[in-house]
């Protein structure tokens, strides 16, 4: 009878131990629950402050004129030749076009 008695209380200490361990596990997951809460909506803020700016440094009318200006450059590359002589005029730095057909080390 003693046995079963000690047997049923070192079980229930257990259980009891084993409780508490689920329980500190389901607080540190809260835990870091909310701070990825935090950081989430923190991250979203920034953006949002980042898209402010933009709207707050672009103005429609000239980003407009200058998409009908530059609408003939805009709908392909093209000939890449052509394009440099149309920007020769323009203050442009030139860059060097890959085409990715080309053979390497050739």
């Amino acid at each position: 009878m003693f046995a079963k008695l000690t047997m049923l209380i070192l079980g229930l200490g257990l259980l009891a131990a084993l409780l508490l361990v689920n329980r500190q596990r389901r607080y540190e997951i809260v835990g870091e629950t909310v701070r990825l809460h935090a950081e989430i909506q923190q991250l979203q803020r920034a953006i949002q402050e980042r898209k402010v700016r933009v709207t707050e440094a672009t103005k429609p009318a000239e980003l407009e004129a200058m998409k009908n200006g530059l609408s003939e450059q805009w709908k392909s590359i093209g000939d890449r030749t052509q394009l440099f002589d149309q920007l020769e005029g323009l203050e442009v730095e030139k860059t060097t076009f890959v085409d990715p057909g080309m053979e390497l080390g050739g």
